[in-house]
């Protein structure tokens, strides 16, 4: 059986500096497939803990764990999309998790990359 080959070229972040902030605030997001409405609340809710600058309060393990498990499915669906593991402090089960770590691995990086980035407004 060949090996398949995975494209680990590019790295897929979900922060501010991408602007999901701002496609979630525009509600951009539910245009990806497997998003919806909740999703983006869920986004909003995750983002705006550190709005202001401040340092982020860290999150009970329980809520981000639900809000991860909802992106991944959501990066699943996608068909270029091979695996999609929750990572750092949440895949660690630490009481308390200060941001979300998602990695993936796809048949066709650029596809998935590009279906996770914000349309341009």
């Amino acid at each position: 059986m060949a090996e398949r080959e995975h494209s680990f070229e590019y790295g897929i972040a979900f922060s501010r500096n991408l602007g999901f902030l701002s496609a979630a605030e525009q509600e951009q997001l539910r245009g990806v497939a497997g998003f919806g409405a909740k999703a983006e609340e869920n986004v909003l809710a995750a983002l705006a803990a550190g709005a202001d600058g401040q340092l982020k309060a860290r999150t009970l393990l329980s809520r981000a764990l639900g809000i991860a498990e909802e992106l991944a499915a959501a990066l699943r669906e996608h068909p270029a999309c091979e695996r999609v593991e929750i990572a750092g402090s949440a895949r660690r089960m630490a009481e308390t998790v200060k941001d979300l770590d998602l990695v993936a691995t796809a048949n066709d990086a650029e596809a998935l990359a590009v279906a996770v980035r914000p349309a341009a407004t």
